[in-house]
C-alpha cells in the first residue's frame, strides 16, 4: 500500500479512519497556518508532516472525509435509524 502522506515511512494502521481524520485535519491546518512541521501520534507510532506534505495531506483528509461521510449516511439510513413513518412504509 502506498502512503502518500509519509512517503518515506510506513503506512499507519488505523482502526477508525474518522478518528484519524481529526488528527490529520489538525496537522493540515497547522501547516497551512505556517508551522514548519507537525507530529501526529497513532498508537505507539509518531508521524511527522512538513510543509512539503501539505498537498498529499489535503488529499488524504479529503479521502477520509468521503469515507466518513459515507459511513455517517449509511448509519442514518440503516433500518433502525429510519423515522417510524418510513419504517412502516418499507415493511
Amino acid at each position: 500500500m502506498t502512503n502518500n502522506c509519509t512517503p518515506t515511512g510506513v503506512a499507519p494502521v488505523v482502526d477508525n479512519p474518522c478518528d484519524w481524520l481529526g488528527k490529520l485535519r489538525a496537522a493540515l491546518y497547522a501547516l497551512l497556518a505556517g508551522q514548519a512541521k507537525y507530529e501526529v501520534r497513532n498508537g505507539d507510532q509518531w508521524l511527522t508532516f512538513q510543509r512539503a506534505d501539505t498537498k498529499a495531506l489535503q488529499h488524504e483528509v479529503r479521502r477520509l472525509e468521503q469515507i466518513c461521510d459515507q459511513n455517517a449516511i449509511a448509519a442514518r439510513t440503516s433500518y433502525g435509524a429510519l423515522p417510524a413513518r418510513q419504517r412502516a412504509a418499507s415493511a
